[in-house]
């Protein structure tokens, strides 16, 4: 019976989690109420809130369920190549996941980042914080990865520059989210800019030199005329 129990429970969360992403996404999430999510998933609308306090929390319900399965495949990714290299690899999937639902995905950044408020706590937002987490180890593992092959100066800090990079981050995607259409290679593209500028900082000494003078071989100034 318990096995039993457990399986209705499972297959009741997932009708209900189904309704819920069609009618964000047909509707919109201010639209959409949990009367019509109960009644599309075929529960009592009281059922719904034994899986989720209120209708974000159904919201963040989606998004963290797949933003788990980025992290899964993130951490099971190859750790190895340039940091831009790396950090494409790794933001990509998220700027693609983000464009998929942009109603949706607008909806669930707001609340996301309400998340670290302690009078916002609940057990999504306690989700969001750990997906967080889980995405600045990552970022971390590569930013480490890049201070020992040398590509990074060894005297950095790797969780100060982790930091840096995670908050460029947070900051473009909101940015990001606000356009229309939502173009993933654009966001992409506009993160990678500013990581870019940072990272001319943080190169060893001789590296950082040969860019200058790269640079400075690309500038031609026209000698004058003699009179």
């Amino acid at each position: 019976m318990a096995v039993i129990r457990e399986r209705n429970k499972v297959e009741r969360r997932r009708r209900i989690m189904r309704a819920a992403f069609e009618l964000f996404t047909e509707r919109g999430f201010d639209e959409t109420t949990t009367r019509a999510i109960a009644k599309r998933a075929g529960v009592a609308v009281g059922t719904i809130f034994l899986y989720a306090q209120d209708k974000m929390d159904l919201c963040l319900l989606i998004i963290h369920d797949e933003l788990e399965t980025l992290n899964d495949l993130a951490e099971a990714d190859d750790q190895t190549g340039p940091l831009i290299v790396q950090l494409t690899r790794f933001f990509r999937p998220r700027y693609k996941f983000w464009s998929k639902h942009p109603k949706l995905s607008r909806a669930a950044a707001h609340e996301m980042a309400r998340a670290r408020e302690p009078s916002e706590k609940n057990i999504e937002a306690e989700r969001a914080n750990a997906q967080r987490a889980r995405t600045r180890a990552r970022l971390r593992e590569i930013v480490a990865y890049s201070i020992g092959t040398g590509e990074l100066r060894a005297d950095l800090d790797a969780a100060a520059v982790t930091r840096i990079l995670f908050d460029i981050y947070l900051a473009e995607h909101r940015v990001w989210l606000a356009t229309e259409p939502l173009r993933p290679e654009t966001g992409l593209r506009k993160y990678l800019e500013l990581v870019r500028i940072v990272l001319s900082g943080m190169k060893p000494a001789v590296e950082a030199g040969k860019e200058s003078k790269a640079t400075d071989q690309r500038v031609s100034v026209r000698p004058r005329r003699k009179v």
